[in-house]
């Protein structure tokens, strides 16, 4: 299997702008982020196509598949291949699966951003693991890890076009990533992760996106216990976050938050 590393693709392009401030126009040079689409192949079976931002496409690839319920584990992935001037993701399993038509055929069905193709239905709502342990932590160390997340998104102070994603422990940050789609930085993530088989019953996933119910169901996947986002949370995402134990917070901005379940394992 391929190491992961960084891809060697632009995710910033300089761009000539006309500025209006306030009575005043100028041109300028400024930096929007790229948007590239990014085909992943199973067995030689196409599976979707993601507009990314074109970097981390390894850890991507592996998040993805896992996420999205297409592999249950990294330990079923021989071989991948990102080849980048094509854009494309060519990953051989251990075993031949066939992917069922009908799960192929759930795309497009989500709230997503990105244009990602996700395969989440019911289903995947009643597959859900409920989370067993309770996860606690302070909320001025909340704080302290929004702080150091906010100041990470590089990509966004640049070119207000990016979500970003980080997994955390109680104190510090362990892996960061930025792209397009909320789902796509989420999935860079937890692939980086899965990567390095990385224990998830006390960890944290912070957000700067929305938390919807495919988020909250990717984290089941992987037993994470907490989800804490910059924005808000939607309606369902509520239920299935109570249903499934995982604690869930919103807003945190500042020195201010919202806690939407496990009201207690919040300690302030």
């Amino acid at each position: 299997m391929r190491d992961p590393k960084a891809d060697d693709l632009s995710t910033k392009k300089e761009v000539k702008i006309v500025k209006i401030k306030d009575a005043n126009t100028s041109v300028e040079n400024d930096f929007v982020a790229v948007e590239k689409p990014f085909t992943i192949f199973v067995n030689d079976v196409e599976i979707a196509t993601l507009m990314v931002s074109p970097d981390s496409l390894y850890e991507l690839t592996v998040g993805f598949l896992i996420s999205e319920g297409l592999i249950d584990s990294i330990k079923e992935i021989k071989d991948v291949k990102i080849y980048e001037k094509t854009l494309e993701a060519r990953v051989i399993t251990f075993e031949d699966k066939t992917l069922k038509q009908s799960l192929l055929n759930k795309r497009l069905i989500s709230s997503g951003c990105g244009n990602a193709p996700l395969f989440y239905n019911v289903i995947d709502s009643i597959k859900s693991k409920k989370i067993t342990n309770d996860f606690s932590i302070k909320a001025l160390d909340l704080f302290q890890l929004m702080e150091k997340f906010n100041k990470s998104s590089k990509l966004f102070i640049e070119t207000g076009g990016v979500h970003s994603a980080a997994l955390a422990n109680a104190k510090d940050i362990l892996y960061f990533y930025e792209d397009i789609g909320r789902h796509n930085c989420i999935d860079k993530v937890l692939g980086r992760a899965d990567i390095q088989k990385t224990h998830y019953s006390d960890k944290i996933i912070l957000t700067s996106g929305r938390v919807s119910h495919e988020l909250i169901s990717k984290m089941s996947k992987r037993a994470i216990p907490m989800v804490v986002s910059h924005s808000a949370p939607t309606s369902y995402s509520i239920e299935l976050a109570n249903a499934l134990n995982i604690t869930l917070v919103g807003f945190v901005r500042g020195k201010r938050l919202n806690i939407y379940t496990n009201f207690d394992n919040i300690i302030y």
